[in-house]
């Protein structure tokens, strides 16, 4: 990531370009968050989780990684925004490669704060975005979704994705949501 120059400074290399907050394709909050001592020290535990087949993080913490965050907001302001780091690095690739014409109305589900949304919404002019996840989560979305210029075709809803999701869209995407649960909570909100 950095390089020993001849005069006994050290320089960037050009890796670690991408831990800089100003490039496209920044994965500068997604390494933030990964090396927050509460999410690193979990690996520790990786033995005992494939021998159990039980995660890390409540035997080291006591809680879900999610109540966690819940009680700690700067460490879900992290968790935030390195979700949407990911986003917009995906955002590209899926504007690209899905046909979203004929669909009026799309949710994002578990869609964080609108990263995503922002991006399929500003190539699909005629759109309609639902973003769809924890009130706490959604909270500043709309700054993003105004950023963006694709605010007044946009709905920002809070809820559990355990209990509902937003009716009326055509099209429902899920992004990195299923993999943090295991079958029988994947499947519950596949349900929903």
């Amino acid at each position: 990531m950095f390089a020993e120059q001849a005069d006994g400074r050290f320089a960037s290399t050009t890796p670690a370009e991408y831990l800089r907050s100003d490039v496209p394709g920044s994965i500068r909050a997604w390494a933030m968050f990964i090396g927050r001592p509460h999410t690193w020290s979990a690996w520790a535990y990786l033995p005992e989780s494939i021998r159990t087949d039980e995660p890390a993080f409540p035997k080291l913490h006591g809680t879900s990684s999610w109540e966690y965050r819940a009680s700690r907001p700067e460490e879900s302001a992290i968790f935030e925004a390195a979700m949407t780091g990911l986003s917009a690095g995906a955002a590209e690739a899926i504007v690209r490669s899905y046909d979203f014409s004929g669909i009026e109305a799309f949710a994002d589900v578990g869609g964080g704060q609108g990263e995503l949304l922002a991006a399929v919404s500003a190539t699909n002019p005629d759109l309609r975005g639902i973003l769809f996840d924890q009130p706490h989560v959604v909270a500043g979305a709309k700054a993003l979704l105004e950023r963006s210029g694709v605010a007044d075709r946009g709905e920002v809803v809070g809820g559990s994705f355990f209990e509902a999701v937003p009716e009326g869209a055509d099209a429902y995407l899920f992004k990195s949501v299923d993999h943090n649960w295991d079958d029988g909570a994947a499947t519950e909100i596949l349900r929903k």
